[in-house]
């Protein structure tokens, strides 16, 4: 994989329907527990999860565990929302900065994504659709949870969450269908381009980021490594590139017995290493 891969979660059919068919993205076959869609390189997944809190969370736990790139990968919560009159017009956009819960005390603050057109707003999930159009932000049912889910898993500058208002008062909740979201959805659809050319570059370097020394699954395969001296042999292997460009580190440990004795050898040499500076 290369430049990144980008992970949407979409509660309707209707609001996923523009990004299906510009990404070009093909549902995958089988019987899987929500509709899966991916593109041809397999760098952009999306999951349809149907309304509601519960559909959310099974439905992100269920993309993670499918999509091979779920760790690095740019995940977005994106969907239509109702909003107090004051807030924006029907169809605008907002990249949410607040998340709040009708239920719970936790609020989280996404990342803001420097550069992006995108007017920022707060977002508050509850139980149940809402029709009390007073309010100073916008409301769903997915948002906080989505987000309450994908930062357990992965770094919060990976995440974003956009919303587009469908209504804002009684009157604008009843033109409510189909072919109203898939519209207004499909005329916005600059914004999640260039949301998308952003999250494609934060996964990429979220990759590098993560990528494993050469010699790390060498080593570790030779030897028994405790999950503290994986994190220890890694901090290491670092350093050692750094300090001894051009000293062979494998040939160096090939008569030691165990991970221990690796670990203090590397510790050891670092230790008592200067560098020079020229």
């Amino acid at each position: 994989m290369s430049n990144g891969c980008i992970c949407w979660v979409i509660a309707l059919a209707s609001e996923a329907k523009s990004l299906i068919e510009e990404f070009k993205m093909y549902l995958m076959p089988g019987d899987t527990l929500f509709p899966i869609y991916k593109n041809k390189n397999e760098n952009e997944w999306l999951v349809i999860t149907g309304v509601g809190q519960l559909n959310v969370a099974s439905g992100v736990s269920y993309l993670y565990s499918l999509c091979p790139y779920s760790k690095t990968s740019f995940w977005i919560n994106f969907g239509i929302a109702g909003a107090g009159k004051n807030v924006g017009d029907i169809g605008e956009p907002f990249l949410i900065n607040e998340l709040r819960h009708h239920d719970f005390k936790k609020i989280y603050y996404p990342f803001i994504l420097p550069n992006l057109k995108l007017k920022n707003a707060m977002l508050k999930t509850y139980n149940k659709p809402q029709n009390n159009y007073k309010r100073s932000f916008l409301f769903d049912m997915e948002g906080w949870v989505f987000y309450n889910i994908v930062q357990k898993k992965i770094t919060r500058e990976l995440i974003a969450v956009v919303k587009i208002i469908s209504d804002n008062s009684p009157e604008t909740i009843l033109s409510i269908n189909k072919n109203f979201i898939n519209k207004f959805i499909k005329d916005k659809i600059e914004y999640l381009m260039t949301l998308r050319d952003f999250g494609f570059s934060l996964s990429d370097l979220e990759t590098e980021r993560k990528k494993e020394h050469f010699l790390f699954v060498d080593i570790t395969e030779k030897f028994h490594f405790t999950f503290s001296q994986c994190q220890q042999l890694k901090n290491f292997l670092i350093r050692w590139d750094v300090n001894f460009p051009e000293r062979s580190l494998f040939s160096e440990i090939k008569d030691l017995n165990d991970a221990k004795s690796i670990l203090d050898y590397m510790e050891s040499s670092l230790k008592h290493h200067k560098l020079k500076w020229e």
